[in-house]
């Protein structure tokens, strides 16, 4: 029999009963849509983290404490080990360069906020703790002036780097380098006097809509002694000296961490110490895990419309029951019956399931467009060719599955007794 001949007749038979088959392929494409607007998103949010990633080199590691616990199974029964509070401190830091040739660059971070003061404009801003090598890792550029050495990180130097979104707000109508800015904790302290040295260059918003001009960068030490009160830092950030050595010298601080706080205990750590790849696997395999979270729950959806066609299928069948006696009289044959309602069927799982994909992708773009114009944020949306493809041959096997056994049952009829059938 004609494929194109068959694929006609079961579009003619479908379109008999428009309003019921049109229910069909909105159950399926209720089911399809959402997979793909999952998908969608979570690829291209994974891709907009890694590309912001991506910004620091492959040879960032950071470090920062952790407190954890683990168990420890025994006869005696399961005994609760906890870890130490770590708190990592500027001898951390010397200790750090000092006994890890493979670390290149270290940075020592402070993140705080405060209200900044300039004549009679005051801006209230993220405070960035750093030290002398915050440039040299990245990504941030200095557009004009300079930055503030490693000793004068180490000595709680009075001075500060400035985005542009904090230069606009005190200084509208001068030039900031050599201004002096008062900074002021919020505690009741005494504000800090801050020199400006030196201005970064524009970053714009980030994937989220985060202005990331509006921060300034203090020595650590000063946010430290002037702002905070915390003789503690956050964490570390370094650099390797090659993508090759990222292992070698996330190997070495692990070493001399453990050595400084005497970890002996190889269930405790106390710290993280994370390359910049090991981030990015832990976004994907969460992204992965949400994905597959949503895909069961796509694919129940399209279970219980695929049982919806057998049933619409069995019905059919049944309704049809005299036109399948008459097309055996005529010679028919019982597989030309069977393919002609199992054609049926896939149709309305791939219509379904296409129409399902075009709202998906629809909506995906129609999202990350109508977000952005309002946030001003650079929405991530990757629509993803694989995830189409998927979403397609799994509505046709639906189709195929839940419409094998009542084409089945309409192949196996006895011609005389269909044709029997009012």
């Amino acid at each position: 029999m004609n494929p194109l001949l068959i694929l006609h007749q079961a579009i003619v038979c479908l379109q008999r009963n428009t309003l019921r088959s049109l229910l069909t392929m909105l159950a399926v494409a209720i089911g399809v849509g959402p997979f793909i607007i999952v998908v969608s998103l979570g690829q291209g949010l994974y891709a907009a983290i890694a590309a912001e990633l991506d910004k620091f080199g492959l040879q960032t590691i950071l470090v920062a404490p952790t407190r954890e616990s683990s168990t420890d199974a025994s006869q005696m029964g399961s005994v609760l080990v906890k870890a130490p509070r770590v708190k990592l401190t500027v001898d951390d830091a010397a200790a750090i360069r000092r006994d890890c040739p493979a670390v290149a660059l270290l940075d020592e971070v402070v993140p705080t906020g405060a209200r900044l003061v300039h004549d009679n404009r005051d801006w209230y801003t993220e405070v960035h703790g750093v030290g002398g090598d915050h440039l040299k890792i990245g990504p941030e550029a200095l557009a004009t002036g300079r930055f503030f050495s490693a000793a004068e990180a180490r000595d709680g130097a009075k001075v500060c780097v400035l985005g542009l979104t904090v230069v606009n707000g005190l200084f509208p109508r001068k030039a900031p380098l050599g201004q002096i800015l008062r900074a002021d904790p919020g505690d009741g302290g005494p504000q800090v006097p801050l020199e400006v040295i030196g201005v970064l260059a524009p970053e714009g918003l980030s994937m989220v809509g985060k202005d990331q001009d509006d921060k300034i960068l203090v020595p650590f030490s000063t946010v430290q002694k002037q702002i905070t009160g915390r003789r503690s830092i956050s964490f570390f950030r370094m650099k390797a000296h090659s993508e090759e050595e990222v292992e070698l010298a996330q190997s070495q601080v692990m070493s001399t961490l453990r050595l400084r706080y005497e970890l002996r205990d190889r269930r405790i750590r106390g710290f993280r110490v994370e390359t910049l790849v090991e981030i990015k696997q832990k976004i994907a395999r969460f992204l992965m895990a949400a994905t597959a979270f949503f895909g069961c729950i796509v694919a129940i959806s399209l279970l219980v419309g695929g049982i919806g066609i057998m049933n619409i299928m069995l019905v059919s069948v049944r309704e049809r029951t005299h036109e399948i006696g008459i097309r055996m009289a005529v010679g028919a044959r019982a597989q030309d019956v069977l393919i002609q309602f199992l054609t049926e069927s896939v149709v309305l799982t791939t219509v379904g399931g296409a129409c399902g994909i075009v709202f998906g992708v629809a909506f995906v773009y129609t999202l990350t467009s109508v977000g952005s114009y309002y946030s001003q944020a650079n929405l991530p949306t990757l629509v993803s060719g694989w995830a189409i493809v998927v979403s397609f041959v799994f509505s046709a096997l639906v189709g195929v599955f839940f419409g094998l056994y009542p084409a089945y049952q309409a192949s196996q009829l006895d011609p005389i007794e269909a044709l029997r059938f009012e």
